[in-house]
């Protein structure tokens, strides 16, 4: 009443769920909504949604406008979601989508890591490196989330991981990508079947140029299982090192 400020709250026909067991895409719709309606409303882009104020309280006015519960697809009906992106800057990110664009950044990085950790017992040591990582990510929030979201999901990402992405699934890609006939025929194309014969027959650097090819295969390898999930060639050659016309001409192949 003092000073003309309030929350405004939106009552949702069903919750979001954004622990371990959530799905990105609810997460994602739910985020482009909360971005919408802050931008119509000029409300608080830090504000983390934790508390509300007490509507028991009479230092409050409470003004209950109806009771009718919201889908998030009537609350997209009234703002234009096609002009909020998604934002990929941590800086920027408030609400859910802070959920979103930790999930996005951790996960990224998880399917190049999770080679590293291929061993017998790795799971302890992959889900505490994922977890680490997830941490540090939150810590460029302005307000990071509580550990209770970073650890559902660091949990998320390295359970779903370790799971799909194994050595044996990755030589199998290999394997279908990378075989002989396929290789040759990328050789003739690009005029390197004679540099091919000469480092099988022993000349110039046998052990390096084996090492620079297996390494370059595993990122071509890594390259394809990233764009069969859904991501941009863009996204891949970040987390790779790689330039975009790099990405597409691996894809291509």
């Amino acid at each position: 009443r003092s000073t003309g400020r309030g929350h405004l709250v939106y009552f949702l026909a069903a919750g979001v769920c954004t622990t371990s067991l959530a799905r990105l895409k609810p997460m994602e719709f739910l985020a482009a909504i909360e971005r919408a309606y802050t931008a119509a409303l000029g409300a608080d882009a830090g504000y983390a949604k934790l508390v509300t104020k007490n509507p028991c309280c009479d230092r409050w006015q409470v003004w209950e406008i109806h009771a009718n519960p919201y889908t998030l697809g009537e609350l997209a009906e009234y703002v234009d979601l096609t002009v909020h992106r998604p934002l990929p800057d941590a800086s920027e990110a408030y609400g859910t989508g802070r959920n979103v664009t930790l999930f996005h950044q951790a996960r990224f990085w998880a399917y190049s890591a999770i080679r590293d950790y291929w061993a017998p017992n790795g799971l302890p040591r992959w889900q505490k490196a994922v977890l680490g990582h997830v941490e540090a990510l939150n810590g460029q929030f302005q307000r990071p989330l509580p550990h209770s979201e970073t650890k559902a999901i660091a949990k998320s990402i390295a359970t779903w991981t370790w799971k799909k992405i194994t050595p044996q699934g990755l030589r199998e890609l290999i394997e279908r990508t990378h075989s002989p006939e396929k290789q040759r025929e990328r050789g003739r194309k690009g005029g390197s079947a004679s540099t091919n014969q000469a480092e099988i027959a022993g000349l110039g650097g046998v052990a390096s140029g084996k090492a620079r090819r297996a390494s370059r295969e595993q990122e071509r390898a890594t390259a394809r299982l990233m764009a069969a999930k859904g991501h941009s060639t863009r996204q891949i050659g970040a987390m790779l090192g790689v330039d975009h016309a790099t990405v597409v001409r691996w894809l291509a192949e």
